[in-house]
This record gives structure tokens, sequence and C-alpha cells, in this order.
């Protein structure tokens, strides 16, 4: 049986993941703040425990898969936190979408409490979360990230190692750049063919095998044609990481106009009532423009 592994963050993404990790046969201690997501966690062969501070006991890596860094930082360093019960030389897993100055930032601060930090955010959304094939993107000491390397390779496709901490956020924040302007993109695209009165499937099924093509337009299109606009992700979340991409291009003096109006989008789709809902649900503010909505 493979070692104990401390897992907080059992969401949409989380969950999924101990999943993963349980049919690799590790031990999984797990936490999430919400007590239904502990108890499902449970059911599927995981320890439930009530806080950070009980799944780090007898843990010897500790994996954080939490909404934002605030909350990453509360996990590891409050009162209930990680770093209170993990063995000093442990390793912490940060797998939460943060800029890479705070994640240098709390990489020093686990140093003060003898243990290492992975910088490790993912790609791929809650399918390949199921299915162990994300994307991981790591930042992190050679020696601590093979440390870590079983439970990485048992939740990843592909592990690529980029330097040192705060390589693997500076990557994911490329990534998300790419995501949220392509949506944007898309929709607004798929917008234009439905108002010119094209066949929206024809054309998605054009597009797929054109210059046009992206991983996004394949994926999240499909959501769009049918009306479900339910792709698994998360208006709040791309607000999130939008609101991280501008504020480190503000600190490196970058101009982001792409970006810049991508985050406008967004914006207008949460304030039209839409920020509880699919990060998909950003083309109804083109469907309500152009006059789609059916």
């Amino acid at each position: 049986m493979s070692e104990a592994v401390a897992f907080v963050g059992l969401g949409a993404m989380g969950l999924p993941m101990t999943n993963c990790l349980l049919r690799k046969r590790f031990v999984v201690r797990g936490y999430d703040v919400v007590p239904r997501r502990v108890e499902l966690h449970r059911e599927a062969g995981g320890v439930a425990c009530s806080s950070s501070l009980e799944a780090g006991s007898g843990a010897q890596i500790g994996v954080v898969v939490v909404l934002n860094a605030d909350q990453a930082e509360e996990a590891v360093f409050g009162q209930a936190g990680l770093a209170r019960s993990l063995a000093a030389g442990s390793v912490v897993v940060s797998m939460t979408t943060m800029s890479p100055e705070r994640s240098r930032s709390l990489a020093a601060r686990a140093a003060e409490h003898g243990l290492r930090w992975l910088d490790a955010p993912v790609s791929g959304g809650t399918e390949r979360a199921a299915s162990g094939s994300l994307t991981t993107m790591v930042g992190a000491d050679a020696t601590d990230l093979e440390r870590a390397r079983p439970v990485l390779d048992a939740l990843s496709k592909h592990v690529f190692h980029l330097g040192p901490v705060g390589a693997g956020a500076t990557a994911k924040m490329v990534n998300q750049m790419l995501v949220y302007c392509n949506l944007a993109a898309a929709v607004e695209a798929m917008a234009l063919c439905r108002k010119a009165g094209a066949d929206p499937r024809a054309v998605y099924d054009v597009i797929c095998t054109a210059m046009g093509a992206s991983a996004i337009f394949e994926s999240r299109v499909p959501r769009l044609i049918d009306g479900t606009y339910q792709s698994g992700g998360s208006m709040r979340i791309a607000l999130k990481d939008l609101g991280i991409l501008e504020d480190t291009a503000r600190e490196l003096g970058l101009p982001v106009f792409m970006t810049s109006q991508a985050t406008q989008l967004f914006r207008a789709a949460a304030a039209a009532d839409l920020a509880d809902a699919d990060d998909l649900a950003v083309a109804r503010v083109f469907d309500r423009l152009a006059g789609l909505e059916s």
C-alpha cells in the first residue's frame, strides 16, 4: 500500500482527484469545509477528517486544491492547518492557481515550518481530473518533485518541471490567459455564425479541421450548440483567474489588451446575473445583445 496523503479541498476538482489516488492504493486523508464533500470522500474509501490539521496527522505529503491563495494559506498555516501536523521535511503540493509571487511567499513560509513546497497548478478540467490525466506544471526543487512524483503521476498524464517555485504558477497564468481569450473569441465567433444564419454544427465541424481550432473551441462549443451552456467551468473561477492575470501584468508593466477585453466580457456576464454560472454562460452576453436568446 502507498503512503498516506493529506488532501485539502474536495470540490469539483479535488474529489475526483482523491478518487484517482484511492484507485492507485494511496491512503487519502481528506478534508473540505463542506461536510458533504468529506462524506462523499469517505464513501469512496478515503479517510474522512474534520480539519486540515487532522488530515496532516500521519501523512507524508499534503496536497491543497482550493479556490485561491488565501484559502491555500489558511489550509496550510491556519490554526488548524497542515503545518501544525505534517512532520518536518514533508512536502506540500499546492495545486491552487495563484500568482508566482504569492507562491514564492508561501514557499518561504513553509520553509520556516520545516516543510518543502511544490508549486504545482493543474489544467484539464473535471473530466481529466476524474481520469487521472491532468497536465501538472511544477515549480520546485528537483528533489522535492521526485518526492511527490508518485502522487503527481497518479493524477496526471503530463508532469512538467519548469524550474523553481513560481515557475509552475507562471505557466498556469499563460495557460489561463489563452483559455479565457480563446473562450471569449469562440463564443463571439459562434454568435456571428448563428446571427448570420449558418448551421452551427456544420461550422463547428469545419473549424475543428481548420486553423481556427483550439482545445477550448473543440471542447466548449458543443455545449453552446446544444444549449446546455454547461462545460464544467466556473464563472467565479474565471473572474478570479483573470484578476490574477491583470494584477500580475500590472506589476510587470505589461499591457494585456486581449486579456483585458476578455475580462470585461466575463465581468459583464457576472453583472447579468451569471456570476454563479458555468463560464461558458459568457456566451449569453452575446445571445442577449444579438437577439439570439430563445
